[in-house]
């Protein structure tokens, strides 16, 4: 056993359960030494895991919270996802998605297809989609923090061919901060199909998911392209309401 690795998840526990703490308070709650414990607390403060406080205390960081954060979203997601989404199909008559970022990965919880006797077939694999090809992926990308879309762009790269037009980092940030500041996506694929998409915000308003529309080009016209624009907010908006008032303490 690492007794230095044991120390560090005795403070984040102490922590964890106690709140804002000075180093007197960890260094007695934990046993560990106040010398040892400013080390530790040094370095878990330049990971992200803990904060320094004005007060000169400690509080967990947000990168502790991250550490769980995608299994509680996938938890909350599952079925209040599914609903919205089979309730927008119904009224649209059109295909219908949720996506979400597992670490660095897209992906694509809902998938529920249209009912009208032409429709955008999710299930075939030119449209599994991926962060830059497909409206939920820009959607995600583009309302991520700094870090994370650094963190993306060096996992992924540069979208080459997924994204027409977009060759350079430069080029990928300024229509990322675009679609942020609209709330919404449109995009074609040059195959006949555009693809709609809005963001789905969690309790703690960060965008959790991502709800897109896929239509045929041929129908994405007049007031059922209007149709399509406004259900899709709106569906998005009641799920990020649902969220919010989810029953955390039942999922943890």
């Amino acid at each position: 056993m690492i007794l230095v690795i044991v120390k560090a998840f005795h403070a984040l526990e102490a922590l964890r359960l106690g709140g804002e703490q000075s180093l007197k308070s960890l260094a007695e709650k934990t046993g560990v030494k106040k010398p040892t414990l400013c080390v530790i607390l040094k370095t878990l403060v330049e990971l992200g895991y803990v904060k320094r406080t004005p007060g000169a205390g400690y509080v967990l960081g947000e990168r502790f919270f991250a550490l769980g954060a995608p299994l509680t979203r996938l938890r909350a997601l599952g079925g209040i996802a599914e609903k919205h989404a089979l309730a927008l199909t119904e009224k649209l008559q059109e295909g219908v998605t949720v996506a979400m970022l597992e670490g660095d990965e897209y992906r694509k919880l809902i998938a529920v297809n249209g009912q009208q006797s032409i429709t955008v077939n999710l299930d075939s694999p030119e449209l599994q989609g991926n962060l830059y090809g497909s409206a939920t992926g820009r959607v995600l990308l583009a309302n991520a923090d700094d870090a994370t879309r650094e963190r993306l762009l060096a996992h992924h790269g540069l979208p080459s061919d997924a994204w027409p037009g977009v060759k350079t980092k430069k080029a990928l940030l300024r229509e990322l901060d675009a679609i942020r500041d609209a709330g919404f996506c449109t995009k074609a694929d040059g195959n006949g199909v555009a693809f709609h998409s809005a963001p789905i915000r969690g309790y703690d308003r960060q965008v959790w998911a991502a709800m897109g529309v896929a239509v045929p080009e041929s129908r994405d016209v007049g007031s059922h392209a209007e149709d399509i624009v406004v259900s899709l907010r709106q569906a998005a908006e009641r799920m990020s309401a649902e969220l919010a008032e989810t029953d955390w303490s039942a999922l943890s």
